[in-house]
């Protein structure tokens, strides 16, 4: 077992200091807590690889935006890449930035209507898990 397994959203810790490339399975409006004892409503980001979602901030907004256009649906199906990078040039603490998918599909599809993942059949090598793919589905198998 693993503290990480307590988890509901990814962290940048999670990410080890590595890139990872994800398929966007559904964007939505939910309860956030952006500090304690404060909620608000904020959009959290699915994956079709784990269970676990991202909350979107405004620069991961603007990037989807730039991305897929002004219309979020589009982005549901899409792959996008995962990097924990510094917040800024003055503060080093990591957070999670998203910017283009830099792989191929690995023949996944979400259906964009009604948000279904399916699988099509693929080579050994698309079915290989890279490493925060291997510890997505840990945690969801678990």
């Amino acid at each position: 077992m693993k503290w990480s397994d307590f988890e509901t959203r990814i962290k940048p810790a999670m990410l080890n200091g590595k890139s990872y490339v994800v398929t966007i399975a559904r964007i939505v409006q939910e309860q956030v807590h952006p500090q304690p004892n404060t909620t608000e409503t904020g959009v959290a980001m699915y994956f079709t690889e784990t269970s676990k979602s991202l909350v979107l901030n405004a620069a991961n907004r603007r990037a989807l935006w730039a991305m897929f256009g002004d219309d979020a649906q589009a982005a549901i199906g899409q792959r996008v890449q995962l990097n924990a990078e510094p917040r800024s040039r003055t503060d080093s603490r990591l957070t999670i930035r998203i910017g283009p998918a830099t792989d191929k599909p690995t023949g996944r599809q979400v259906d964009t209507a009604t948000g279904e993942i399916t699988a099509t059949a693929s080579s050994a090598k698309d079915s290989e898990a890279d490493p925060i793919t291997e510890m997505l589905n840990e945690e969801a198998s678990a």
